[in-house]
């Protein structure tokens, strides 16, 4: 019976509790408080637009002024419109300035940081409001082709050959992949309507295909030179038929890809009359072993 009258103590304690909750706050999230009249609405967006001319840039001091004051105001009123008012203000300002900049043809990685920056300030204050935002979304995805076009621009283009004693990597394959993100950038309708008057970009994808090349001139040199180097160092009297079937697999691939190697063909025929030579020896020192035994 005790334990009854405890249970049934807590209980009505904690109904108390529950609903002292809901007279002084109005409930989970306030969604009982009244909307923002006329005239405090008018009062406060004047005073934000105001701001917002004032400074007549982003400024995360005013952003931020602004939203502490709408967070004061929650406390009586529900202020959704108020606060998605000032979003708006905010993200037109930003949206006005990076795209004047994407449109500049000296366009400044720094500014467009400094924007890129404002939107995510924007973001974590608002959170999926401003995420789906379509301005903001819009931001987001030149943005997201913007910094493409950068990590494109600032590749220094070429390629280091690796060879085994066989095979190499592909020149065509690293060729085919810069010139498909080349394709994929400027094809892009973001970078069609917002970037593609950017000097930077224009200058170095004009380059792109000479610097291939190029590159690929200077990757069958080097590679010639590895080919070469890898069977040269073979010593003479250690040269095998085996030895010579790959040099030849390898010699024949490369001027399959690019053309004749004049050093690595003269290592070829070197290395053949070696191999003869070599072979020639062993069976004369067999014959000899069988005449001693």
């Amino acid at each position: 019976m005790k334990a009854l009258k405890l249970i049934l103590l807590f209980v009505v304690m904690l109904a108390c509790v529950v609903g002292g909750f809901y007279i002084f706050t109005g409930g989970i999230g306030n969604t009982d408080l009244p909307p923002i009249d006329d005239s405090t609405f008018a009062e406060y967006s004047q005073d934000f637009e105001n701001d917002w001319k004032g400074v007549g840039d982003w400024d995360e001091g005013t952003f931020t002024r602004h939203h502490e004051t709408i967070q004061q105001l929650s406390a009586e009123y529900s202020v959704e419109e108020l606060r998605n008012f000032d979003r708006r203000l905010a993200t037109e300002i930003v949206a006005q300035k990076i795209y004047e900049e994407w449109n500049n043809a000296d366009c400044d990685k720094m500014v467009i940081d400094k924007y890129i920056k404002a939107v995510k300030t924007i973001c974590d204050y608002e959170g999926d409001a401003a995420k789906n935002d379509p301005d903001i979304q819009q931001i987001n995805k030149v943005n997201t082709t913007y910094r493409s076009a950068l990590e494109l621009a600032g590749k220094k283009i070429g390629l280091t050959p690796t060879f085994n004693g066989s095979t190499w990597n592909s020149y065509t394959d690293y060729s085919n992949k810069i010139q498909k993100q080349k394709k994929d950038i400027t094809s892009n309708e973001n970078y069609k309507e917002y970037l593609q008057n950017i000097t930077l970009f224009n200058n170095r994808f004009s380059k792109i295909d000479g610097e291939l090349k190029e590159g690929r001139k200077k990757f069958y040199q080097s590679l010639g030179d590895k080919i070469y180097n890898y069977y040269n160092k073979i010593s003479s009297a250690k040269r095998t038929n085996n030895q010579l079937i790959q040099l030849r697999k390898a010699r024949d691939k490369y001027e399959k890809e690019y053309g004749a190697n004049s050093k690595i063909n003269t290592l070829a025929k070197k290395f053949a009359s070696d191999v003869s030579d070599n072979e020639a020896r062993a069976a004369e020192e067999a014959q000899q072993g069988n005449n001693d035994f």
